[in-house]
């Protein structure tokens, strides 16, 4: 081989080596930008998991209140689509309510239990909330208060934090929700015009 070939080969094993170097820190550029990728992906796919996961699942996180609850109800989506609501009394229905913004008011405050432990009186009036001919829920109106027991404990619907487990209570037996007053107002006087 002369000298001429053996530069030229060395040429090309040198070029061969520097293009090796070079694809091997290509290789581990786009790696780390994979890598990178991966934990903004991982942290996307997290987030939108967590939105649709809202969309069939309210949770209520206990406050300082000595009734408060931490509470979670695995029927928002249904409640969500309430189309009607019927109040009871003594299991005969006396009012029936189209109105879609305070049906969306109503549902606003009642998704999810949020207090239990009153001693309140229940089983004159029942609140069913429907999506057409199906019923979602049927909550019961405390007599005397702003008060409604919106679910007992299911398993669509789960107290998780409960001081004193006051959720076992002869007197409420459930989560419940105290009403703005307002709309308290609003659910008496149809009562109050429907005898």
């Amino acid at each position: 081989m002369t000298k001429q070939q053996n530069n030229t080969v060395e040429a090309k094993d040198a070029s061969c080596d520097a293009s090796l170097a070079s694809n091997k820190e290509n290789k581990n550029t786009i790696m780390a930008k994979i890598a990178r990728y991966k934990v903004l992906v991982g942290i996307i796919v997290i987030f939108l998991l967590w939105i649709v996961f809202l969309q069939f699942v309210a949770i209520n996180v206990p406050g300082s209140n000595a009734h408060s609850i931490g509470s979670v109800a695995f029927d928002r989506w249904q409640m969500n689509r309430v189309n009607r609501i019927e109040i009871q009394e003594f299991g005969e229905t006396i009012v029936t309510i189209y109105d879609e913004k305070f049906i969306n008011r109503f549902i606003g405050h009642t998704m999810v239990a949020r207090a239990t432990g009153f001693n309140s009186v229940f089983g004159r009036y029942a609140i069913l909330l429907y999506r057409d001919d199906a019923l979602v829920r049927k909550m019961d109106l405390c007599q005397l208060e702003r008060l409604i027991r919106v679910y007992h404990q299911s398993p669509r619907h789960r107290f998780f934090w409960v001081p004193n487990s006051a959720h076992h209570c002869s007197c409420c037996g459930g989560g419940l929700v105290e009403l703005p007053r307002h709309i308290a107002n609003e659910i008496w006087q149809k009562i109050y015009e429907s005898d």
